[in-house]
C-alpha cells in the first residue's frame, strides 16, 4: 500500500476501499453502455448515452470528494464528451467509443495506482483526445488489479439475503419439528395407556399394544432429537451469515465526518467532530438506513444547536462547538447518540412555530411540558426559523428521520436537551431486522405480536392502579402520571370493548400506551416477513411470522398502534380483583448511561418489577441505606464511586452485606470480570453479549435465595 493511503484516518481508508469497488461497478456500466451502442437503434441511443455519462459522473464526483485528482480529471473529460454528445443528440463516433472505453480502463488504472502508491498511467494524452484533439498519441492502460487476499469473495448483498431468508425458514421448521415430537409423545402416552389396559387380557392386543408404545417412544425419541440437531445447525447457520452481513459503524464515520464539515463551513462555523464506537457492528441493511437519519442529525446539530462563535464566546464556551457520534451495543440493540455542546432546544420557540403552523393550538401548548420537545420537533413542516437557510428553514427532516427509524427499523428516537448545554438525540435500533423479538399476546381467541422493544411492561389490570381521567381509564404511573387504557381488539375492530386480565404497556418517544389483552403468551424469537407489493398494510400489521405448529402469527407495529386514533368506545371498564399476588421485586438499577439505565429499567418494568434507579455508587449507596433493595443491579464504570467500589462497600456494612449484586458492563475480560467477582458480585454479565431470559432468571434466582 502507499503511504498516503496507510496514513488516512482508518474511516477514510474504508472510504477508499469503498470507492475502488464503486468505480469498478460504474466502469463496468459505462463499458456495457457503450458496447450496446454499436447495434443500438435511434431510440434506445439516448438512454445508453445518459447511462454512460451517470455512471462517469458518479466516479468524478467520489475522486474530487477524496482528492484523487488524475481520477476526477479523466472522469470530467469523459463527462465533458458524453455530456456534449446528450446536448446535441448525435451518435457517438466509433473513435469516440474506443476513447470511452479506453478511459474506463484508465480510470481504474489510475485508482489503483494512487491506492497502491505505484506509477499513475499516463492520462495527459487521452484527456486531451477525449477533448478533441485526435492528433494526441495514446498509450494503453494496463490495469492490475491491487493484490487481495486470496480468501476474500465479494458477494451481491441480495445473495446473502435469500440465503438468510432460506435459512430463516429452517428456523420455522425447527419449531414445526418440536411440535411434531411432541404429538410423538402424546401418542406413547396413548399406547402405553393402551397397553396397561390390554395387559390383564391375554392375547395379541397386548402385546400389539406394548410394541405400539415402545415404536411411538423411539418415534418420540428420534423426533426429538432431529428437532434439537435441526435448531442448534439452523442458528449456526443463520448467526454465521449474519455475521458475514455485519459491517462497523466506523465505515459512517467518514460520510459523518464529511456532512458536519460541509455544514461548518457553510454557516461558518468552527467545529469538532468527535466519533466513538468504530467496533460496533450492524446488519447492512440496517446500517444502510441509518446514514441518511445520522448525516440529517449531524448537519441539524450543526446548524441549529451550535451557537455562532460570538455567541459561544459570551457564554465562555470554546470558539469551536462540539458535535459526537457514540456508538455502544446493548443486547441485541444498538445505541447511536448524536450530541452537541450548544444552547439547547428552545422549547418556548418550538410550541409558538407549532401554534403558528396551525398543528397546534394555544391551548394544546400550554399544558405541554419540555420532555415532550420530540414530540414537536418531529411535526411535518414545522421549523424554528423565520428564513429559509441552505441547510434548514424548509421544514423537512425530523418526521423522516423518526419515520425512518421507527417504521423502517423498528427503532426508537428520543431527545434530551439542557438550556446552554446542548442536545442529545438517541436512536436505538436492532442489529438485525431479519429475526425480532416479539411479545406474543392472546386476543379473542387468536396470537398477535409485537416488537418486544416497545413493550416497556406488562401489568395484571385487577391489580394495577386504575382511574378514570376525562371519562376514559388510565394506569397511575409511580412517578404520578397517567397511562391511558385501551382494549387492543376494539382498536383493531375484532370485537367491542371489554374486560381484559392484562396490558402491555407500549412506548415510542412521548407516545405511551396500556394496550388490554385476554393474556400475555410471552417473548418468541420470530423470523419476521415484512409486507412487500402486492400486499400493502392494513391499519396496525407490518408483516408477519409462523409459531409452532405452523400457526401464522400477525406482527403489529408499536408505531402504527399509538399514531392511530382512539374513538371514546375503545376505552374499557376496569376494576380490582379481592385476590393479590406477592409483593412485587424491588431493583436498584444503578449506571451513569441514561441510555443503558431506561433500557435496563424498562425490561424490568416489563416483567413486574419495581425499579428504582442512581446514577453512580454513592448515590445508589445513599438510595440503599435508605431502603434495602431485593437486588442491586449496577455498571462497573462510574464517576465519584465505580461498581467494584460500591460492592465493597456493600460487603463491609453488615446490614447490606446480604444483598444480592449484578454488575452489567462491558467489561469482558477474564481478568475484569474476576475482579467483579472479588470484590463481592454476585453475578456478572456483560452488556456485548446481553440474553435477556437468562439475566431475568439470574435477578429472580439470587433474589429467591436472598
Amino acid at each position: 500500500m502507499s503511504g498516503w493511503f496507510d496514513s488516512l484516518d482508518p474511516e477514510l481508508r474504508e472510504l477508499v476501499r469503498g470507492f475502488e469497488a464503486e468505480c469498478q461497478e460504474h466502469v463496468q456500466a459505462l463499458s456495457e453502455a457503450i458496447l450496446g451502442l454499436v447495434d443500438a437503434s435511434a431510440e434506445a441511443r439516448p438512454e445508453l448515452v445518459a447511462r454512460a455519462f451517470r455512471a462517469t459522473h458518479s466516479v468524478k464526483g467520489g475522486a474530487a470528494a477524496l482528492q484523487m485528482d488524475a481520477v476526477s480529471g479523466l472522469a470530467h473529460a469523459m463527462e465533458t464528451l458524453l455530456a456534449g454528445v446528450r446536448k446535441s443528440g448525435r451518435p457517438v463516433e466509433p473513435e469516440e467509443r474506443e476513447l470511452l472505453l479506453a478511459g474506463g480502463d484508465a480510470l481504474l488504472a489510475a485508482l489503483r495506482g494512487t491506492i497502491a502508491g505505484t506509477d499513475l498511467p499516463p492520462t495527459a494524452e487521452l484527456v486531451a483526445a477525449l477533448g478533441g484533439d485526435r492528433r494526441a498519441r495514446r498509450r494503453e492502460p494496463t490495469v492490475e488489479p491491487l493484490a487481495e487476499d486470496d480468501r476474500l469473495l465479494r458477494v451481491e448483498l441480495a445473495k446473502l439475503d435469500e440465503l438468510a431468508s432460506r435459512t430463516s425458514d429452517l428456523l420455522v421448521a425447527r419449531s414445526q419439528a418440536r411440535e411434531r415430537s411432541s404429538q410423538a409423545a402424546q401418542l406413547a402416552e396413548l399406547a402405553e395407556a393402551l397397553h396397561a389396559r390390554l395387559s390383564r387380557e391375554k392375547g395379541s392386543a397386548a402385546a400389539q399394544a406394548a410394541a405400539l408404545g415402545r415404536e411411538a417412544e423411539r418415534l418420540q425419541t428420534a423426533l426429538s432429537r432431529d428437532a434439537l440437531r435441526m435448531g442448534l445447525l439452523s442458528e449456526q447457520l443463520l448467526e454465521a451469515i449474519q455475521g458475514i452481513r455485519l459491517t462497523p459503524l466506523s465505515s459512517l464515520f467518514g460520510v459523518v465526518r464529511r456532512a458536519a464539515h460541509d455544514a461548518a463551513r457553510r454557516v461558518e462555523k468552527e467545529i469538532e467532530i468527535e466519533l466513538s464506537g468504530e467496533h460496533v457492528e450492524l446488519d447492512k441493511q440496517v446500517l444502510d438506513a441509518l446514514k441518511d437519519p445520522l448525516v440529517h442529525l449531524v448537519r441539524n446539530a450543526v446548524d441549529h444547536g451550535l451557537e455562532p462563535t460570538e455567541a459561544r464566546a459570551a457564554s465562555r464556551k470554546p470558539p469551536k462547538g462540539k458535535v459526537s457520534l457514540r456508538g455502544s451495543q446493548v443486547g441485541d440493540r444498538v445505541v447511536v447518540e448524536v450530541a452537541d455542546d450548544g444552547r439547547g432546544v428552545d422549547f418556548e420557540a418550538l410550541k409558538r412555530a407549532a401554534v403558528r403552523s396551525g398543528a397546534r393550538t394555544q391551548g394544546d401548548m400550554e399544558a405541554l411540558p419540555p420532555d415532550r420537545a420530540l414530540e414537536l420537533m418531529t411535526l411535518p413542516g414545522l421549523s424554528t426559523r423565520e428564513e429559509v437557510g441552505e441547510l434548514s428553514g424548509r421544514g423537512v427532516g425530523l418526521d423522516v428521520v423518526r419515520r425512518n427509524v421507527e417504521t423502517g427499523l423498528h427503532g426508537s428516537l428520543a431527545v434530551r436537551s439542557q438550556p446552554g448545554q446542548g442536545t442529545t438525540f438517541t436512536l436505538v435500533v436492532p442489529i438485525s431486522i431479519a429475526t425480532v423479538t416479539g411479545l406474543v399476546l392472546e386476543l379473542e381467541g387468536r396470537r398477535v405480536a409485537v416488537l418486544a422493544s416497545a413493550v416497556e411492561r406488562v401489568v395484571r389490570l385487577a391489580d394495577a392502579d386504575c382511574r378514570e381521567v376525562e371519562e376514559r381509564p388510565v394506569l397511575a404511573q409511580a412517578d404520578g402520571s397517567f397511562v391511558e387504557i385501551v382494549d387492543l381488539a376494539a382498536q383493531l375492530g375484532l370485537s367491542s370493548a371489554r374486560r381484559r386480565d392484562v396490558a402491555a404497556v407500549l412506548s415510542g418517544g412521548e407516545r405511551r400506551v396500556a394496550f388490554a389483552v385476554d393474556g400475555v403468551i410471552g417473548e418468541r424469537q420470530l423470523v419476521f416477513r415484512p409486507l412487500w407489493p402486492p400486499l400493502h398494510r392494513v391499519g396496525a400489521v407490518i408483516g408477519g411470522a409462523v409459531l409452532e405448529g405452523d400457526e401464522p402469527l400477525v406482527v403489529l407495529g408499536s408505531l402504527e398502534l399509538l399514531s392511530a386514533r382512539r374513538s371514546p368506545g375503545v376505552a374499557i371498564p376496569v376494576a380490582k380483583d379481592e385476590a393479590e399476588e406477592g409483593p412485587e421485586l424491588d431493583v436498584l438499577v444503578v449506571d451513569d448511561s441514561i441510555t443503558t439505565r431506561t433500557l435496563e429499567t424498562n425490561i424490568l418494568r416489563k416483567h413486574g418489577c419495581r425499579v428504582r434507579s442512581a446514577v453512580d455508587g454513592e448515590e445508589a449507596l445513599r438510595e440503599i441505606r435508605r431502603e434495602l433493595p431485593a437486588v442491586l443491579v449496577s455498571d462497573v464504570e462510574m464517576p465519584r464511586m465505580d461498581g467494584l467500589s460500591l460492592c465493597r462497600a456493600i460487603r463491609s456494612d453488615p446490614a447490606l452485606a446480604a444483598l444480592p449484586i449484578i454488575l452489567v458492563t462491558s467489561l469482558s475480560s477474564p481478568e475484569e470480570r474476576a475482579a467483579g467477582l472479588d470484590a463481592g458480585a454476585d453475578a456478572y454479565v456483560e452488556k456485548g453479549s446481553f440474553d435477556q431470559e437468562r439475566f431475568l432468571a439470574t435477578l429472580k434466582r439470587l433474589a429467591r435465595g436472598r
